[in-house]
Order: C-alpha cells, then structure tokens, then sequence
C-alpha cells in the first residue's frame, strides 16, 4: 500500500473503523479488510486519473477550489455525517 493510502487508513482506523463498520452493517475485522483492499484501488485509479493532461487539471481545480484537506483534521466528524 502507498504512503497515501496508508496515512488515510491511520485516519479511519480505531473509532474511525468502528463507526463504519455501524453505517454498513458489518463487523470491523470485514470493515478494515475491504478498506484495505478498496484504498490501493482508489489510489490507483486517481494516479491512472492524474496521469492524463485533462484528468490531472481536473484534480487541480477540485484540490485548488473545493477540497482544502481538512476533512482529514475531523475524520469522526465527517464519519458520522
């Protein structure tokens, strides 16, 4: 898994997982496995995405207009939205 990937299970982990794992129905161990086979996908298809002149402006714009990052300084907070 890729450091991105991984920084982004770090901030699901513990009460992060637990409160997915209560939205989907599933217990945490079924949880942590399939976020851990689904972020490499995510990754990879956003660096596929990222690759290609439009795509990767298309990320640009959305990373310089509407998505600062601090969505990952209130992980639980988005969580349970």
């Amino acid at each position: 898994m890729d450091a991105l990937a991984q920084v982004l299970m770090q901030q699901i982990s513990g009460e992060g997982l637990s409160q997915i794992s209560q939205q989907i129905g599933a217990d945490e161990q079924k949880t942590s496995s399939a976020l851990s086979t689904a972020m490499p996908l995510l990754m990879s298809a956003l660096a596929n995405n990222a690759s290609k002149p439009d795509g990767a402006q298309s990320l640009h714009q959305a990373l310089a207009n509407d998505h600062d990052g601090s969505i990952l300084n209130n992980m639980s907070g988005f969580l349970e939205n």
